[in-house]
């Protein structure tokens, strides 16, 4: 429930990056959840698509407060889903310019928000994804997991950012999100028809556990953590995945039947260093063991807490047919 000073303001959350595949989603479960959603972006493309969302579309720029900042001062949160291009190919040069890049955004976001009154500042909710975290002392990426000391690849990017973000002061709420799937991104675009021309491999073994969540589930529940009371949303890290613990190898064999395609070929990770680059190819290899008790006692439900369900209604939404025994059927990698 919403405390007696929110309730007197606008029932508003500004998005920024609200035109990427995250963002529109988010724009939607704001709408959904009663409440008007600000979507900033940059171009009157991006705009139409929030619109067409249900939100009230804002041409501007996350790095330039002044062309949000009037919006947020009447808002619940701003929730910043802002993400990095990232290159097919991830050497050491273009993560470091990524990292620059993101660290200076959410300096100038955080600039921004500090000049609202604290009394009437809205939740920066900061969104990442799970690789700045360590494994708790019950071996799961978890809201009790420890920030690594020692950065490497995607954590880089998410760890200097919350950095920013911890270090200015204000009310944030953390949130690691699984490898985001659903129909659209990367997900429909390269590895759904790579796998059915059977041009995705299994890199190395592929035995490690990925975190995955639907873009739907993802959404809703950054939307529900902007909405919970202030004390409850500010804690340390809040984990959105969902329960499939998958290996690498299970849900590219797995997504391949279900579409039809033959079975994903195995082929060394040296290889997948030199066609991914050192720093894709460090992630697509961790082993991510997770826990997302803490949301879910929170009141959230995840719509699909299995990826064969929401690998189901993605290939739905994408007019793809899928084969309901071999989503079901165990597969053995």
């Amino acid at each position: 429930m919403l405390t007696n000073n929110r309730e007197a303001r606008e029932r508003s959350v500004v998005i920024l990056g609200a035109g990427g595949f995250l963002g529109i989603a988010v724009t939607k479960a704001a709408v959904d959840a009663g409440l008007t959603a600000i979507g900033v972006v940059r171009q009157p493309q991006a705009a139409k698509s929030v619109e067409c969302a249900g939100g009230v579309a804002v041409l501007g720029d996350a790095a330039r407060p002044e062309s949000w900042l009037s919006h947020a001062t009447r808002a619940i949160a701003v929730i910043d889903v802002v993400q990095p291009k990232i290159p097919r190919r991830l050497g050491n040069r273009a993560l470091a310019q990524i990292v620059a890049q993101r660290v200076a955004a959410t300096q100038a976001i955080v600039a921004g928000l500090t000049s609202i009154p604290a009394n009437g500042r809205p939740l920066y909710v900061n969104v990442s994804g799970v690789a700045e975290l360590l494994p708790d002392r019950h071996g799961f990426i978890s809201d009790a997991s420890p920030l690594t000391s020692r950065p490497a690849g995607f954590a880089k990017i998410g760890l200097g950012a919350r950095r920013v973000a911890r270090d200015s002061g204000i009310d944030a709420a953390f949130v690691h999100i699984g490898t985001v799937y659903g129909p659209g991104k990367s997900f429909a675009e390269r590895i759904l028809p790579a796998l059915e021309r059977g041009r995705y491999p299994i890199f190395g073994k592929g035995e490690n556990r990925i975190a995955l969540v639907h873009v739907d589930d993802a959404a809703r529940a950054l939307v529900h953590v902007a909405r919970l009371e202030r004390t409850e949303a500010k804690i340390a890290s809040w984990i959105v995945v969902d329960q499939s613990a998958l290996t690498l190898a299970a849900f590219l064999t797995q997504t391949a039947a279900a579409i039809g395609g033959p079975r994903p070929r195995r082929v060394p990770s040296w290889i997948g260093r030199v066609i991914l680059g050192s720093g894709l190819m460090a992630e697509l290899a961790k082993d991510v063991p997770t826990n997302a008790n803490r949301v879910r006692a929170s009141g959230f439900e995840f719509q699909f807490p299995q990826f064969r369900d929401g690998l189901a209604a993605t290939l739905s939404a994408l007019g793809r047919s899928s084969s309901a025994q071999a989503m079901n059927a165990e597969v053995h990698t």
